[in-house]
């Protein structure tokens, strides 16, 4: 019976001994594989320069509205469209005030809501003011997000 105590025990702690030589070789790197559903603009390229003002990083998808004048600019138009709706109008009657290029002070582009806290970036952005019978209507946007009407 000791004998077989010892033995089962010599067993045991062999069996928690590693007998595996040194070897110099390091284990391949895993490859690391994209991200699932990630929207094309959030995997965008980190620039390796500084922008020229003529070409910035942060136009917009929309044929760089945010050089487009107020009249003709695509996002015063989702403005209006969205303004439109709302009123439950035709966007004919909304006139375009101005737009133009801003940076926020933080991430909720001048229209933030109470009790939501913003990271502290400066955020390349947009503001849009329309109006319908003498009543004005501010719509803020991110560089390369469509617009959203700022009720404050």
């Amino acid at each position: 019976m000791k004998r077989l105590l010892i033995l089962v025990a010599m067993l045991l702690l062999s069996g928690c001994a590693t007998l595996v030589a040194p070897t110099s070789i390091a284990p391949a790197p895993t490859p690391v594989a994209p991200l699932p559903n990630v929207p094309p603009t959030l995997a965008a390229p980190v620039p390796t320069s500084l922008p020229s003002p003529l070409t910035s990083p942060l136009q917009s998808p929309l044929d760089s509205p945010l050089a487009a004048p107020a009249a003709t600019n695509p996002i015063v138009d989702l403005a209006r469209a969205d303004l439109a709706t709302r009123l439950k109008i035709a966007d004919a009657q909304i006139q375009a005030v101005s737009f133009e290029q801003v940076e926020w002070p933080d991430a909720s582009a001048g229209c933030a809501k109470p009790g939501v806290m913003y990271i502290q970036v400066i955020t390349p952005g947009y503001k849009i003011v329309l109006a319908v019978d003498g009543k004005t209507y501010e719509y803020h946007g991110k560089a390369q997000a469509a617009p959203a009407l700022c009720e404050k």
